[in-house]
């Protein structure tokens, strides 16, 4: 379950103490009250430039594997922080994604690599522009009250972009707080006006910046060497995400009409996706959810813009090895149905060599290392769709898994593909193998990790109150 692995807002930051010429700042991570992990920021000065390594480790387990999540960025920066160079890395299983970026001539130019995969970047450097230290100073003026607002620029690897912000010296405090020195700034993005709430802390003048694991937030806080290293407590990030099923669902039941009824915790509506497949009527805060895979429908659907049949970065569609790949065993006025199925197979086989549980890679990445869970497996069939021209869409819910997992009957969190077919749109599942009623879709999106980030909080909210098995329906009759 990659995507539920997202480190969302992951522009990992801090700046420079105060005086000292050489410090480091520890930190204990947690999740859910339980240590997994911790980080540590070391800071240096040397001659006309300073230096800054940070390095956090997080250990979780997911389907009862442990796994290693590892950020890194260091940084270099004059002392009066003008930024000149940094490098990025995250290592989350197999799959390692680095960024290099250094400062020539008015651009920010760099090298953006997942394992042999590289493409060079060039992005306009804004006067404005600044990495860690280059922040501490411009916060120091707010703090200070020499200036009411500044404005500054700031580069966030993972996504190779350069946003604009105004940030104001208007505080907030923060009562719950534990630590005395920290406080928030208002925020505001100048590029499309949202705002935010940034956490600074004075002592060690940086910015925390917030990381998300399976819709839950990662605590940071910080502690000594001895504590930051202590023996973690690893969460299993996909049990924790398991829902328990009303009742065992039989293989005849998946392959007809299941009605769920689907509440939130906290009592907010649902607002669930509808389609021919799932039809959704909502009944005060709950909702009435059916599914039926194999059910005709009149529902009608519109047309899907051209931007199905795109490729994008996660669903690389248009590359070479991608498109010899879709043609593979390809028939002459061959059915949407009949090259579906011919797809799933070839993804099932090119994927089948492991089992990756950890990182989110596209599917030209993933079709590399010949591994992935079932977020790979969607992102490849859809790509292996839209190079034969047919409009697709990766879709993230929950699946009845007690098939799969061997355990009491419980749905987890799952990724699959819908193409549009006929009229409607039409799910096929190469992690399963197909698509039955045991399926509910919680978003559909353009495969980007960004897509899905609401989908885990929203799974940790949901509860199936009760489910049952619906009469197969007349061949004109609506579900």
């Amino acid at each position: 379950m990659r995507w539920l692995l997202l480190t969302l807002l992951l522009l990992v930051d801090a700046a420079a103490a105060e005086s000292a010429s050489e410090a480091s700042h520890w930190e204990h991570l947690s999740l859910d009250g339980r240590k997994v992990g911790h980080s540590e920021l070391r800071l240096r000065s040397d001659g006309d430039q300073h230096y800054r390594d940070y390095r956090a480790e997080l250990q979780l387990i997911d389907q009862e594997h442990s796994e290693q999540l590892q950020i890194e960025l260091w940084e270099v920066e004059s002392l009066d922080g003008v930024p000149i160079k940094l490098r990025w890395q995250i290592s989350a299983g197999r799959r390692i994604e680095k960024v290099n970026a250094w400062l020539k001539d008015g651009q920010l130019r760099g090298v953006h690599q997942i394992g042999t995969r590289r493409q060079s970047f060039v992005l306009p450097a804004p006067a404005e522009l600044v990495f860690g230290e280059g922040l501490a100073l411009r916060v120091g003026e707010l703090l200070s009250g020499q200036r009411q607002a500044v404005t500054i620029a700031w580069f966030q690897p993972a996504r190779r972009v350069i946003s604009r912000w105004q940030l104001s010296s208007r505080l907030l405090s923060l009562e719950s707080s534990s630590d005395p020195d920290l406080v928030s700034l208002q925020a505001r993005n100048l590029d499309d006006g949202r705002e935010q709430v940034w956490q600074w802390h004075r002592r060690s003048r940086r910015l925390l910046t917030p990381m998300q694991i399976a819709g839950q937030a990662v605590g940071m806080k910080a502690v000594s060497r001895e504590l930051a290293l202590a023996a973690n407590d690893p969460v299993d990030i996909v049990q924790d995400l398991t829902l328990s099923s009303p009742f065992r669902i039989s293989e005849r039941a998946l392959g007809g009409r299941i009605r769920y009824l689907l509440q939130r915790r906290d009592g907010l509506p649902l607002g669930l996706p509808e389609g021919a497949e799932q039809q959704v009527v909502v009944r005060g805060k709950r909702s009435v959810v059916t599914v039926c895979a194999a059910c005709s429908s009149q529902t009608q659907e519109p047309e899907p813009s051209e931007s199905y049949r795109q490729a994008t970065r996660w669903i690389e569609s248009d590359e070479r090895q991608i498109r010899r790949l879709a043609g593979r065993g390809a028939r002459r006025d061959e059915s949407r149905d009949r090259t579906m199925r011919r797809l799933v197979r070839l993804v099932q086989k090119q994927l089948g060599e492991s089992v990756d549980y950890l990182g989110y890679a596209s599917a030209a990445e993933a079709m590399e290392q010949r591994s992935g869970d079932c977020t790979e497996y969607a992102l490849l069939l859809a790509a292996l769709a839209r190079s034969r021209q047919i409009p697709a869409r990766v879709v993230a819910g929950i699946a009845y898994a007690s098939r799969f997992t061997g355990g009491g009957p419980e749905f987890g969190p799952h990724m699959w593909v819908q193409v549009w077919d006929q009229g409607r749109w039409r799910s096929y599942d190469a992690g399963f193998g197909r698509f039955d009623a045991g399926h509910i879709v919680l978003a559909h999106g353009d495969g980007s990790p960004h897509a899905y980030a609401e989908v885990a909080a929203l799974i940790r909210q949901l509860e199936i109150v009760d489910a049952g098995q619906l009469p197969e329906l007349a061949s004109t009759q609506q579900p």
